[in-house]
């Protein structure tokens, strides 16, 4: 195990002792075959914040699922799922990038080589998808070029990290009530060391991002105007 000082001392204990019963005491966001979500604490509502005197602001925890026998012996001599976006949340958060803060993840280990299961504890993005927020103000034009505008910063950004993001849904986006965005999911990250394969993944991350607006051209007009592809 491995956890953020930040992380208050109970809830640190009640992850080590029992992650399971931890997972079942939580609000079901997403149950997968490669991955269970759930929020902890926090209202019923996407917007859950803390409070002075209220209650505890909203974490996640997430369990990624043993998979088959390959996955798993492969998994063996590698970071697992959680401490791989652990990882990946700690380059984001140092090139000043949006993502919830990781608290702290959990590798479940047999014979004390085999790796089966991980968990990982993040703090909790409020807000709506991207997705969400284009569907609600594609009629909007100022609230679409100020979102497109921070998506191009972000955009930016992640190529001076030389970061290949993988996962470029609108559902990996979460937009707060500053209209900022935040990156969630962080599975298919990289940091890349060399240039054709960085290309390449940029290539694949950008038009996997304007899929998202397949049969919304005035919403994919305004991102590509904003990103400079004309």
């Amino acid at each position: 195990m491995w956890h953020d000082e930040r992380l208050p001392a109970a809830m640190a204990e009640r992850l080590w002792e029992d992650p399971e019963r931890l997972l079942a005491s939580g609000t079901m966001l997403k149950d997968g075959d490669r991955c269970t979500v759930v929020r902890l604490g926090g209202s019923s509502g996407r917007s859950a914040k803390s409070s002075e005197g209220g209650a505890q602001a909203a974490l996640v925890l997430k369990r990624y699922n043993q998979r088959d026998w390959l996955h798993t012996a492969v998994h063996a001599v590698m970071r697992s799922r959680a401490r791989w976006c652990w990882s990946n949340a700690r380059v984001l958060l140092d090139g000043g990038l949006l993502t919830p803060m990781p608290l702290a993840c959990v590798d479940e280990r047999r014979h004390g080589l085999l790796r089966m299961r991980s968990y990982l504890l993040t703090e909790f993005a409020a807000g709506d998808s991207l997705a969400e927020f284009v569907g609600a103000n594609e009629s909007k034009a100022e609230a679409l070029r100020s979102i497109a505008d921070e998506f191009t910063g972000i955009w930016r950004r992640l190529g001076q990290l030389r970061v290949g993001y993988g996962d470029m849904k609108a559902s990996n986006f979460i937009v707060d009530r500053q209209k900022r965005l935040w990156l969630i999911d962080l599975d298919g990250m990289r940091v890349y060391r060399t240039g054709p394969l960085f290309r390449r993944e940029r290539r694949n991350d950008l038009a996997s991002f304007m899929r998202n607006w397949q049969g919304k051209p005035e919403v994919a007009e305004v991102f590509r105007l904003r990103l400079g592809l004309g």
